[in-house]
Order: C-alpha cells, then structure tokens, then sequence
C-alpha cells in the first residue's frame, strides 16, 4: 500500500442563511462552568483525558485526515461556502477546536459553530485565537444539541465513535437532523473498528476498546465507519456519497508513522483504565504497559495493518 491509499467508492443519487442571522443565533446552553485542562477529567459518558496529551493527538488525527484527503470537507459545499453566509455546526469539535479554525480561515464569509463537553478555549480565554467567524459552545451532546431546529445549512461530525454510548447513537443523529436545514448537508466521518488484518494482540486490544466504550452492545457499530450511510438513508436523505481511504498502521511511509503515534496517544491517555484489562496485575508499571503495546504495534508491519476511515454526506429532504 505504501503512501498510496486505497479507494473504494459506493453512491446512491435519489441556502443560504443571511449574515445578520449567522450572527444572531444563540444557542440554548446555559452551562458556566470551568476545568483545569491540564488535568484528567472523565465525564460520566466521555472517558478520554482532558489533557495537553489527548489535545496533542487530536491536533495530529486532524492534519492526517486533512493529508489523507487533500481537503477539510467531502460535501459539495465550496461555492456555498465560498460566497454565501452559511451557518456550519461542527458537533464534537474538540477541546481547541482544529477543523473549526481551519474552515473558518478558509471560508471568512461563513459563520462556524463548534460544540463539545470540553471547550478549553472557553474556560482559558487568553488562549483563544479563533478567526472572528467562529462561536464556540459547551455542552453535554447527551442532553442534545443547544440549538433550535433547522438552524445550519452544513453540520460535520467526525471520529465520534467513542465519544458516545451505544444507547445514545439514535438520539444524537436525531438531534444532528433536527438542527440541520431543510435542504441543508450532513457530513461523517469515523473510522471501521477493528482495523483489517489484525495480529491478534493488536486485535485483543481493539476488542479492550469496544468493551470499555460500548460494552457488549453491537450497536455501537451503527456509529462504526461502513455503517455510517444508513444513518442518512433512515432520515431519507437524498444525494448521498459515501467512501473511504485505507489508511496503513506502521508501515507505509509517513502516514503509517502518523496512525501508529495517534493510536499510541490513544493508548497512554487510557494506560489506567486499559492496564488490567489487557491482563497486566498489580499497580500500573508503565515499562510492561510500553511494553505490551509496543507487542501488538509489531503486528502491525508483520501483518500489514490498515484502518478504512468512512465519510458520508447527504441532504435532508426539504419536507
């Protein structure tokens, strides 16, 4: 495979908003709180670290999609975004909000909305250098999205998967079509767990993954990558695309590179919660921890990994 990504392709073909409105519209959270960033929280849904650590790979996953893909979006939506107002919602944007700083430098004539149970930039202002097109919004998604129905031409979502318990899928894509337009796009994007051609400590740790996130509920899987389509498809969404690009894990050059660091991340932000569960006993040694990882890594270039990450787009009908 090497730098080049593999392509398969499946397809089935079945507004603007003013500038004063973009900047008219409030959400509907009242949360005020604030958190130290630099130390861990795990909310009662999102298990990840609120750390310098988990931003770090967040920021690198963000500029690995970017490469893969050439491009910020999939969704037909350059002129739109280009030369009109639109209003744009990113759900899950992260605690320094990467893909929305990027559109919205891009894209100056839009108005970009980002909303997250972590919003760092909210809680330490000065650390905020956000383009003056961007609002950003703290809030649980598990209570639903802060903002009235049919409020965003184009809402984005990406590599949520783990963000969300199994029983909660349904309700928030329910609450991201709510909140889109008549007429409007949603775009996913989310990567097919587990990734192909596992060894099998590198499989037994993806498996460690789906138990702690989403238990033994395969419906988790309705937020996995090659299921992403039907969502649309439920809601009768018309022009809708979908396809992926294989990404290697540890081999093939400096994208192989990149996914094994983001994995890795991923591993030592949670090396407490996964330490027993992947059978080590006693009080957390860091050294068998690197250890064991390191193991399951090697699989990866003995058996040549790769992880298929899925996007969708579609069009919510206008009645």
């Amino acid at each position: 495979m090497g730098n080049q990504m593999s392509q398969s392709s499946k397809s089935s073909k079945s507004s603007k908003g003013s500038k004063n409105k973009a900047d008219s519209i409030k959400s509907t959270s009242t949360e005020d709180s604030s958190a130290d960033s630099n130390q861990p929280i795990f909310s009662q849904h999102y298990l990840l670290p609120c750390t310098e650590e988990e931003t770090l790979r967040l920021r690198t996953q963000h500029y690995l999609v970017k490469y893969i893909f050439q491009k910020n979006i999939r969704a037909p939506l350059e002129d739109l975004l280009a030369h009109a107002h639109p209003i744009v919602l990113d759900v899950g944007s992260g605690d320094k909000a990467t893909w929305l700083n990027d559109m919205a430098m891009d894209y100056p004539s839009a108005i970009f909305h980002g909303v997250d149970i972590v919003q760092a930039l909210l809680d330490n202002p000065e650390e905020n250098n956000l383009p003056p097109n961007c609002r950003l919004v703290k809030a649980d998604l598990m209570e639903g999205i802060p903002y009235p129905d049919n409020t965003f031409d184009y809402v984005h979502q990406r590599m949520m998967a783990t963000a969300y318990p199994s029983e909660s899928v349904d309700f928030i894509m329910s609450e991201i079509v709510r909140v889109t337009k008549p007429g409007g796009w949603v775009e996913m994007m989310e990567g097919d767990l587990p990734p192909k051609r596992c060894g099998p400590e590198f499989k037994h740790v993806f498996k460690t993954i789906r138990d702690v996130f989403h238990g033994q509920s395969q419906s988790s899987a309705s937020f996995r990558g090659h299921a992403l389509h039907q969502h649309l498809r439920h809601y009768c969404f018309t022009d809708v695309e979908a396809s992926y690009l294989s990404v290697p894990v540890c081999w093939g050059g400096a994208v192989g590179k990149m996914s094994y660091e983001i994995i890795a991340a991923f591993l030592r932000n949670m090396a407490p919660v996964f330490y027993p569960l992947f059978g080590m006993k006693g009080d957390y040694d860091t050294a068998v921890y690197e250890q064991y990882i390191d193991k399951a890594f090697n699989e990866c270039v003995e058996f040549q990994t790769f992880i298929n990450i899925h996007w969708v787009y579609g069009k919510k009908p206008l009645a």
